[in-house]
């Protein structure tokens, strides 16, 4: 039961996280991400950031740096994968933020989910809007609003969703910053009101936010059909049996 509520949290999320896009990140404000223009580190790989491949060895990270642009973390995927390059983060309760990266591909697959930046607290995902084929360096950004839990994890690249295989991205002068109220027009994702919203859903909406999600891909769809026949079943056997004093009238 709480895996198929978290399911439907994240569908949800990633659903309405596609929308008009920023004009501008919020001035004078501090950026909290450590080396997030990858400026800093060792060997081959900045510091502060970590990588994450599924399955092993679908994919490679290249950092490039020195080239007379800014340093910038090429992902090169060979097969269906998800790619991603990582920081966690700690975040403060009930506050506005405002996240955003530079990001470009190559050759990168039009089928499945695309190149894209995301914030994720607890198991709940909010995205950029994600880049496809052949394109130029794109910012993209949203503000997000915390809730009641302050950990979380900022991540680019390539999501495994879908039926995407081979692509190449790149990511550079990645930001996070505090923020005040957004304004009007501009992405913007609240943790709290997700959870409200999906608690008040009628079983219907949830199953259209499900099936509307990019997640939703052909195999998933018994799947999602599938939780839900269980979440109804379950309800309707715990109305009935929540009183066995009512059951023992109807029978006398």
């Amino acid at each position: 039961m709480k895996s198929v509520v978290i399911g439907g949290l994240v569908a949800l999320a990633v659903l309405l996280s596609f929308g008009k896009l920023p004009g501008a990140s919020v001035p004078n404000a501090e950026n909290i991400l450590l080396n997030p223009d990858f400026k800093l580190g060792k060997g081959d790989f900045p510091d502060g950031w970590g990588s994450s491949v599924s399955p092993d060895g679908a994919a490679r990270f290249i950092w490039h740096r020195d080239t007379g642009e800014p340093p910038s973390i090429e992902i090169v995927r060979t097969q269906r994968a998800e790619a991603k390059v990582e920081q966690s983060v700690n975040l403060e309760l009930s506050t506005w933020y405002f996240l955003s990266a530079d990001l470009r591909t190559e050759s990168s697959s039009v089928s499945g989910l695309g190149a894209q930046m995301e914030i994720s607290i607890g198991r709940v995902i909010f995205t950029t809007s994600e880049l496809k084929g052949t394109t130029p360096w794109k910012t993209v950004g949203f503000y997000f609003k915390t809730a009641d839990r302050s950990d979380g994890v900022i991540r680019c690249g390539f999501d495994q969703a879908g039926r995407a295989n081979a692509g190449r991205m790149f990511v550079r002068k990645l930001s996070l910053t505090r923020s005040a109220v957004p304004p009007p027009g501009a992405a913007m994702h609240d943790f709290a009101s997700l959870h409200e919203d999906w608690k008040g859903a009628s079983p219907t909406k949830r199953a259209q936010w499900l099936m509307q999600s990019p997640l939703a891909s052909r195999w998933s769809i018994p799947a999602i059909f599938s939780s839900l026949i269980v979440v109804l079943v379950v309800g309707w056997r715990m109305v009935t049996s929540a009183d066995p004093c009512v059951s023992d009238k109807r029978r006398g």
